[in-house]
């Protein structure tokens, strides 16, 4: 089987493949629920997922961004991953999907054991931190113009 993604270092893919733990989804199946905490990081092989936030005053999910093999393919909850509190999003299949999971203490000990996956995984993280930012203040900017 192929495992290349073209934007992850072969060394990466391999640790990925060897060490994470498969799992398939159908079209509109909930990884983790509002309320839930998320203890994992997950890579999208196939198929594709949406986080989604849940607004509870008008119980309406709003789609907050897309993960893909080629798109975002990192994903997790950073709110509930970092500080351990349950989430107020939500990650949901959009089509048959199948991912990798990677729970915090896996996360953990391979960053120990590997420098180069280290540096992969603080330039993810602050990429993931950066997009989160940027989303935000987006909204907010929308949020003033159409007030």
């Amino acid at each position: 089987m192929n495992h290349a993604n073209p934007a992850l270092p072969p060394q990466i893919a391999s640790l990925l493949h060897r060490y994470g733990t498969r799992q398939t989804f159908k079209t509109h199946e909930t990884l983790i629920r509002v309320g839930e905490q998320c203890n994992s990081v997950y890579y999208v092989l196939k198929g594709g997922f949406l986080r989604r936030f849940y607004n509870e005053s008008s119980s309406v999910f709003r789609t907050i961004s897309f993960h893909l093999p080629t798109h975002r393919p990192f994903m997790t909850l950073n709110e509930s991953y970092f500080v351990q509190k349950p989430s107020r999003y939500e990650i949901k299949s959009f089509q048959h999907s199948e991912i990798l999971t990677f729970k915090r203490e896996l996360v953990e000990k391979m960053n120990e054991t590997n420098s180069f996956l280290r540096e992969f995984h603080n330039a993810k993280i602050l990429e993931a931190l950066l997009f989160e930012s940027e989303f935000k203040s987006r909204l907010i900017s929308y949020s003033s113009i159409h007030c």
